[in-house]
């Protein structure tokens, strides 16, 4: 049977172990409530806002998922509630069982943040990682980490795609930063993603191989502070540069060694513009905007 049925109360369970198998029942399925229990997946060294301390991720109030029934069309569900458990609100159409779960092969597919452009086809989802990053003291920026979750009943556990890499500065006057692979990786970008046991990058569709970060409101970064880059994982085979701008000059720090980035996992870059010979940025590398307080 097909009901419209309303996501009353999806738990968000924040980094509990993926292995986590407790399920509570689904009860009344025919009724025009179901609810779905969620969780987010652990990290040992990261945690959809990261607390810079404890390194433990927490939901925010006005984060959105998009919900999927198979290949559909999305449905958003949003939270007002704020902390390691909250409660996401929307509706969708799915085609229940014996109350025991979904229909034929048909998987309830989420994820985060929502975007009217992430699409599910029944067996990958596609979204989309910004290039251009907006930074946040001491955590990634809301909306940026994404996390996969596919069900065949109506439980979710959400799985992280991306890794990050964490970075601070000495300097006070650090516009923006520059991150790329030194074999031109593709890092972010338009992707095509499987799910089986955690998710994968299928395919490319339009990748792009650095990221850009101003920081917060216009101004300059502060030293000490950490700022998150959310990048896809891989290997970078002959490292990592990370380039430091000031209003009209810049210099690089270049790591050479290949390094491979886990999914879910933060590699460091402290205080690397230390020491560093600052050069003039030549007039040709001016983008519009580089030296204009608040424009991005």
């Amino acid at each position: 049977m097909k009901n419209s049925i309303v996501l009353a109360s999806i738990s968000v369970l924040a980094f509990l172990s993926c292995a986590n198998e407790d399920k509570m029942p689904v009860d009344d399925l025919d009724s025009e409530e179901v609810t779905i229990y969620a969780s987010t997946e652990g990290m040992p060294d990261v945690k959809n806002v990261i607390d810079d301390e404890s390194l433990s991720i927490t939901w925010t109030s006005g984060d959105a998922i998009n919900v999927f029934f198979g290949a559909s069309e999305s449905s958003k569900f949003v939270t007002s509630q704020s902390g390691e458990v909250a409660q996401f609100k929307g509706s969708i159409d799915v085609v229940t069982g014996g109350g025991e779960g979904l229909d034929d092969d048909t998987s309830l597919w989420g994820i985060y943040p929502y975007d009217e452009n992430n699409t599910c086809d029944g067996t990958h989802v596609t979204l989309n990682l910004p290039t251009l990053q907006p930074a946040a003291d001491n955590t990634f920026a809301n909306g940026l980490f994404p996390q996969i979750a596919r069900s065949r009943n109506f439980y979710m556990s959400f799985y992280n795609l991306c890794g990050c890499f964490r970075f601070s500065v000495t300097a006070p006057d650090i516009r923006y930063v520059t991150f790329s692979g030194n074999n031109n990786e593709v890092i972010a970008g338009k992707v095509r993603v499987s799910m089986d046991e955690a998710p994968t990058v299928h395919e490319v569709i339009s990748g792009e191989t650095e990221l850009k970060m101003y920081a917060p409101d216009g101004g300059y970064f502060i030293p000490g502070v950490h700022y998150y880059l959310v990048v896809f994982p891989g290997t970078f085979s002959e490292g990592m540069t990370i380039t430091y701008y000031k209003d009209s000059s810049y210099a690089s720090y270049r790591h050479s060694k290949s390094y491979t980035l886990g999914r879910g996992v933060v590699s460091r870059f402290a205080g690397k513009d230390a020491g560093l010979t600052f050069e003039n940025i030549p007039l040709v590398d001016w983008e519009e905007g580089d030296n204009i307080a608040g424009e991005i």
